[in-house]
């Protein structure tokens, strides 16, 4: 693996670090800005890249460092009832970064696609993991932790995605081989 690929990746780790202690309790799960991290991987890095940022995301705060929302780490957060978001952050960006790959899905359009796409997918892998391990039905687990978010994330990836995209096309102006 490269330097510049482990680095820019611990990077957006720390970015998400810092994004996911501005937090505002809704509920059993806090909305917080961790969002916009994987909007900005999304937009900006490859799927193994993206997904590479939220797996030492998710390693920091599991072995005790306090990066996960409103300062909690340890492992009892992975495996808690929010759980299934941090895991969730993981897929959503591989899968979203992965839409972006090709050169034709490179416009706001696509990227705005991208970007609802992995918000969902982190949203729904949240809510089935509170589902499961609450052991609430799903549809209660979607309109407690899932539904009262879908606007504020929607709303932060109209409003991030350019900023996204604009960072990719800078990136790769700087280095074209990496970005």
């Amino acid at each position: 693996m490269k330097i510049r690929t482990l680095t820019s990746a611990a990077m957006m780790a720390a970015l998400t670090a810092i994004l996911a202690q501005i937090a505002i309790p809704i509920g059993p799960a806090p909305m917080t800005l961790q969002t916009v991290a994987l909007i900005l991987t999304t937009c900006i890095f490859d799927s193994r890249r993206a997904a590479l940022s939220f797996a030492i995301y998710i390693l920091l705060g599991t072995i005790g460092l306090p990066v996960f929302a409103g300062g909690k780490a340890g492992p009892a957060v992975l495996i808690g009832p929010t759980g299934g978001f941090l895991i969730g952050f993981i897929v959503a960006a591989a899968i979203g970064a992965a839409l972006l790959r090709n050169q034709k899905w490179r416009s706001l359009k696509h990227c705005y696609l991208a970007t609802f796409t992995a918000s969902l997918i982190c949203l729904a892998c949240g809510g089935l993991w509170f589902s499961l391990i609450g052991s609430v039905p799903l549809g209660v687990a979607f309109a407690t932790v899932v539904i009262p978010f879908i606007v504020l994330d929607l709303a932060k990836a109209v409003i991030f995605t350019p900023c996204g995209l604009a960072v990719r096309r800078a990136l790769h102006t700087q280095f074209p081989k990496d970005f």
